[in-house]
């Protein structure tokens, strides 16, 4: 028996196996081989979609115009295959608000005061409310630390201790951090004094006035080496917190208790330390703000004609319809996989950024290769990440989801997943929260699910720029790099 006629009978036989399996007989799955290129693709029966084995769908930006160009002159040339598809991935809507206005660069989140009255907002001490009597009350647990993201500039003048919570000591420090690296910012001391006769509830140190820039995460924390005496017991608090947001210029993100860890911010949560803040240059802020804008859909405007040139020239963008900022790069891919499932019988896809260089021989030569009781499951293929924290600040912020640390998820500079796996997304489209990062997204929406992956491969995915002889990408390249190596490529078929 001739070696493809022999591999038509087995695909013919799989084909019964798909049918029987099949719970829409009316659009059952059927198996085609390719004579010449030993690959097999996956066609519902009577459709009239295209055929591929393999899409390779490209993350980018709308304006990421050079990152796309270094591909196109660079390692696309490799996908120029008829049972390949290629296309970069835009969101169809720009956010139409000036990115100073926004509460975050990665979002599309309209900051503006929860007050009409600006000089309300101008200056103020941001002090949580005590219950009165609280000698009456229960004590609750106090948090030791607790973080907040700017909204909006603001300049720090002073930090304030409420007494009661550090009673029996001689000496209190307050610390303030960035929250993302652990840098210490600056450091307050508090001296408890002696005195009978001083029956203030706070303790009060002024601080040379220093500005926190807009989407600066902080983390103020009282220092525990100096409450050695609680012995890891909760700090005392009592009654409540009303907290003051400086009219939204801050946004208070999570809180740290000694006996229970970090916990996200609520409006009963309770803690002894406060900051005396000022908003930064308001008034400029709000004049300017026309201005602003007005420059803003100027730049929408000359981008969208950019992106409509770059369309009629290059032919290979997909718009998905999202505005593309950061945090909808969830919703992004599912668009995508959605409009892939609805126009493209395919067997595998493909998902990278246009930041990477993927060796894209490799990369088929091993998925001919998988098993075929491997393609009829859920499967996924890539650099998988296990234990991974969930961060609490910064670009890769996550407060809603619950977990201390993330399930095991791809990592998202390059990985494959198979045409069940993305059928799987698109049926449950609806019911798919947005969390952050398409990676982690990825991961936490099939954990339930446990996709197979393939033990061995000829080739290994990185997350990184760095690689060796075996690699199947090279990730976070710039546009310079991305042309080194495709000349590396070109001389002994390496991306190394």
């Amino acid at each position: 028996m001739q070696p493809f006629i022999k591999r038509y009978v087995i695909f013919t036989a799989l084909n019964s196996l798909v049918d029987r399996h099949s719970s829409r007989s009316a659009n059952r799955a059927l198996l085609s081989c390719s004579r010449y290129h030993r690959m097999c693709f996956f066609i519902k029966s009577g459709s009239t979609k295209e055929n591929a084995f393999m899409i390779i769908a490209v993350l980018s930006a709308p304006n990421n115009f050079e990152a796309r160009n270094s591909i196109r002159d660079t390692w696309k040339s490799l996908t120029n295959r008829p049972y390949l598809k290629f296309y970069f991935l835009i969101g169809r809507q720009n956010c139409q608000i000036h990115p100073f206005d926004r509460k975050s660069e990665f979002s599309c989140d309209e900051f503006h005061f929860t007050q009409n009255n600006d000089s309300a907002c101008k200056k103020s001490g941001w002090t949580p409310v005590m219950l009165n009597h609280y000698d009456l009350l229960s004590t609750t647990s106090g948090a030791s630390s607790f973080t907040f993201r700017v909204n909006y500039p603001v300049i720090i003048r002073g930090i304030r201790l409420w007494k009661q919570s550090i009673k029996g000591l001689s000496k209190a420090v307050v610390n303030l951090k960035n929250a993302r690296t652990g840098h210490l910012v600056t450091s307050v001391s508090f001296e408890i004094p002696n005195s009978p006769y001083n029956d203030s509830i706070w303790l009060e140190s002024q601080t040379n006035p220093f500005l926190l820039p807009k989407s600066f995460d902080a983390e103020v924390e009282i220092d525990l080496k100096y409450l050695e005496s609680y012995n890891g017991v909760s700090i005392p608090c009592y009654g409540f917190s009303n907290w003051f947001d400086l009219c939204g210029a801050i946004q208070l993100t999570s809180q740290f208790h000694p006996d229970s860890g970090w916990i996200n911010f609520n409006n009963k949560s309770c803690t002894p330390i406060s900051l005396l803040l000022e908003l930064n240059d308001i008034e400029a802020h709000v004049k300017e703000a026309d201005a602003r804008s007005l420059q803003w859909q100027s730049h929408i405007k000359t981008l969208a004609q950019n992106l409509d040139h770059e369309v009629a020239m290059y032919k290979d963008i997909i718009f998905t319809d999202v505005v593309d900022v950061y945090r909808n790069i969830p919703q992004k891919l599912l668009h995508f996989y959605k409009w892939a499932s609805q126009n493209i019988n395919f067997t595998y896809l493909l998902k990278t950024d246009d930041d990477t260089f993927i060796d894209i021989p490799a990369v088929t030569k091993f998925l001919q290769a998988v098993p075929t009781k491997d393609a009829l499951q859920m499967w996924w293929w890539g650099k998988l990440r296990h234990g991974l924290p969930v961060e609490r600040h910064g670009k890769w912020q996550e407060l809603e989801y619950g977990a201390p640390v993330y399930p095991p998820f791809l990592c998202g500079g390059g990985y494959v997943i198979n045409n069940i796996v993305v059928e799987y997304l698109v049926r449950n489209y609806q019911w798919l929260y947005n969390f952050q990062g398409e990676d982690t997204c990825l991961g936490i929406w099939l954990s339930g699910v446990h996709p197979v992956s393939p033990k061995t491969a000829s080739c290994k995915w990185s997350c990184t720029s760095e690689c060796d002889q075996t690699s199947c990408n090279r990730c976070q390249l710039s546009t310079e790099e991305m042309l080194s190596v495709w000349k590396k490529y070109e001389e002994n078929r390496t991306i190394c």
